[in-house]
């Protein structure tokens, strides 16, 4: 909309997060909070934008749990749902810890999904490598997701996915070294988030 009204398309969307009014509280402590700041933070960086995520710690907007507004009553400074929805595209690393998988490192690629409800974002991370992020947004919807892969016509891959009942916790990695030849098929179950690390083999 900015660039067809002769704006600069370069945009900051500041304070980013699950609205908490009206009642809108119960999703922020929830997989669909998760779900939400993925595909925040992976839709505004691939169109070039940059965003920042409301808040570190504020109640029930708290991307690290606060003392107050926390009613599963996690510790304070521990992650919050939306914590692993950013860290998707940061490595997905427990604080003081190592990533899980390496960064997104600055590039976003073209991807396209032939479903509506599972979006799919394609970036470089700093391995060398790529991570495909599949976001199912079906709220009781399990979904089989199949990536062609265009430029890297073999290698292998490993699997990170955050978990619906374990909102709090990191993503599980539920596959290693597995192989692909220019196709792979991922299952994506109901409001998860899937990161699908591609290892290029040498040469």
């Amino acid at each position: 909309m900015l660039k067809e009204n002769g704006l600069p398309a370069n945009t900051n969307i500041d304070e980013l997060n699950w609205s908490w009014q009206m009642g809108n509280a119960p999703p922020l402590f929830t997989a669909a909070n998760t779900v939400m700041m993925a595909l925040g933070f992976c839709t505004i960086l691939s169109t070039g934008g940059r965003c920042m995520a409301y808040a570190t710690q504020n109640g029930e907007l708290s991307v690290m749990a606060d003392s107050y507004g926390n009613p599963a009553a996690r510790p304070q400074s521990s992650p919050m749902p939306a914590y692993w929805g950013i860290a998707t595209l940061t490595g997905a690393n427990m604080p003081g810890q190592p990533p899980l998988f390496p960064h997104y490192k600055d590039t976003f690629y073209s991807s396209t999904s032939d479903d509506p409800t599972v979006k799919v974002f394609a970036v470089n991370n700093e391995g060398g490598g790529v991570n495909l992020i599949a976001i199912n947004t079906n709220e009781n919807t399990d979904r089989s997701v199949t990536l062609s892969i265009s430029g890297m016509s073999t290698g292998s891959y490993d699997v990170f996915q955050t978990r619906r009942e374990q909102p709090y916790d990191p993503p599980q990695k539920i596959l290693a070294a597995a192989t692909f030849s220019s196709t792979l098929s991922v299952k994506s179950p109901a409001l998860t988030v899937s990161v699908i690390v591609l290892k290029p083999h040498p040469g």
